[in-house]
């Protein structure tokens, strides 16, 4: 029977599905120090420019960072499973699921934090009705990036 993880190494999925995870972390603590440092604009409407605001600000104009940048970070993490030889099959898949889970998690995270009002008013306001028209066709192009990548190096490669 065909192992799901290579005998070498059977932490690629690791790889696979944790580098988006540690970029998302990353983008939080980006907001939280762009929260504490810097102002929201004029422009932005707050009745006061409270802590929360701030970081309502701050996680929603970071929200870009998920959208073309996760793209180089799936390849970074396709290419870093492939590398220390993990399952093909996870090596297509987990990225772009941990990409999806990472974005609807940024997503909750930034409906949470919306000033004077409940999550799903917030979740209106915020990505609108939609969200999963935008999600799901990402979340089909970062597989195909992932099994072009897996192809391109199958095709590459000796073995």
């Amino acid at each position: 029977m065909h192992q799901l993880s290579s005998p070498k190494s059977n932490r690629g999925w690791v790889l696979a599905g944790g580098v988006h995870v540690v970029y998302t972390v990353s983008l939080l603590v980006l907001s939280l120090v762009y929260a504490m440092f810097e102002p929201a604009p004029d422009w932005f409407e707050s009745n006061d420019s409270g802590f929360g605001d701030q970081l309502f600000y701050s996680m929603s104009d970071s929200t870009i960072y998920l959208l073309f940048p996760a793209f180089v970070v799936t390849l970074v993490s396709a290419l870093m499973a492939i590398q220390v030889k993990c399952n093909k099959i996870f090596v297509i898949v987990l990225p772009a699921v941990s990409q999806l889970a990472c974005t609807l998690l940024w997503m909750v995270l930034v409906a949470s934090v919306f000033p004077d009002a409940d999550f799903s008013e917030a979740w209106e306001e915020v990505f609108g009705e939609d969200f999963f028209e935008n999600v799901i066709p990402g979340f089909i192009s970062h597989i195909a990036l992932c099994a072009g990548i897996v192809a391109l190096h199958k095709v590459s490669s000796n073995d």
